[in-house]
């Protein structure tokens, strides 16, 4: 892992070619960074890290979401299934993982 002055470099590096700052390093990424993980920025990242990261982050988190907004606004049962969930979660990692590789080569970004 980079140090924290390399990171901000490599953000503001981004920043200038037109890649928003929470973009290039997105408020999971900086939770992660300040529990101590050394992941680099999903930009530096191959496709199948982020297809992994991004796929397996939002399985998580799309049930309890889901979960949530059902029993806050409806009365009725939980109707997110696990067949649901796995589905969205590799479909977005997929989408998220390519737009970010396209990104990459279309800005010529340096790997990590």
């Amino acid at each position: 892992m980079k140090t924290k002055d390399e990171v901000k470099a490599y953000i503001e590096k981004l920043y200038q070619q037109g890649v928003g700052r929470y973009t290039a390093a997105p408020p999971l990424y900086r939770l992660l960074w300040r529990m101590g993980l050394n992941i680099p920025p999903p930009f530096c990242q191959s496709f199948r890290m982020n297809v992994l990261v991004f796929g397996i982050l939002f399985t998580i988190f799309y049930p309890i979401i889901m979960w949530m907004m059902n029993n806050l606004f409806t009365s009725w049962g939980t109707s997110v299934t696990v067949f649901q969930t796995v589905f969205t979660g590799v479909v977005f990692g997929l989408g998220m993982a390519g737009w970010i590789r396209w990104k990459s080569k279309k800005l010529d970004i340096p790997k990590w």
